[in-house]
């Protein structure tokens, strides 16, 4: 429980539902515009977030 708190402090989390993506960005209902935004906009930066780490990785293996 109390990592868990530590996370929601460390994250800025001030409400229900909050999205953190990567350590990186926060988003709410209100932020994106909408819950059917919210949802579009956290599957888009999961995706920008999953291509910046596999990067490198297919750089390394050329």
């Amino acid at each position: 429980m109390s990592r868990s708190m530590e996370i929601v402090k460390n994250d800025g989390v001030d409400g229900t539902p909050t999205i953190v993506v990567n350590g990186k960005y926060r988003i709410t209902g209100a932020s994106a515009g909408g819950f059917p935004q919210m949802v579009e906009l956290t599957n888009w930066l999961v995706k920008k977030e999953h291509d910046a780490k596999a990067k490198p990785a297919k750089a390394a293996k050329k």
